[in-house]
């Protein structure tokens, strides 16, 4: 009995179950979906992983779950800031896209900076209170 080995097949008779055991990222989106749409509100993205996790019974980071749940167009994030003395960001702390500038006048006629926003997400900070501590799940109506 002679057997004629392929090289373009590997020793183990399924390559892809490692593949297909693995989470896709619309099977989060959709989980995060079903659980807002139950719940309509989380107040943190510790727990909505938490959720998350335990409905897809798999560990997934809360900042992932962050960054699915902004590509969401139902889901609303909201990010709650606190002061912080470090450099104000250039770059949203929530979604990784540049940050636009809000200005206002000064009593000597001059335009300042007062705030800090992002055009993606609903992330804005002031010049001393831009450094992220909480980020509430919303659904949208």
């Amino acid at each position: 009995m002679n057997s004629i080995i392929n090289p373009n097949e590997s020793d183990t008779e399924n390559t892809g179950a490692e593949e297909s055991g693995k989470i896709t990222d619309d099977e989060i989106k959709s989980a995060i979906l079903s659980i807002m749409e139950s719940r309509g509100f989380v107040k943190s993205q510790e727990e909505l992983a938490s959720i998350v996790g335990c409905e897809i019974n798999e560990n997934v980071q809360p900042q992932k779950i962050r960054v699915l749940a902004l590509e969401l167009p139902r889901v609303e994030v909201r990010v709650l800031t606190k002061r912080s003395s470090r450099e104000k960001p250039s770059n949203c702390p929530s979604c990784g896209k540049p940050l636009k500038a809000l200005y206002a006048k000064n009593l000597l006629d001059k335009k300042v900076i007062v705030a800090l926003e992002c055009e993606r997400c609903l992330y804005r900070g002031t010049l001393k209170s831009f450094a992220p501590f909480r980020y509430e799940f919303t659904m949208r109506k």
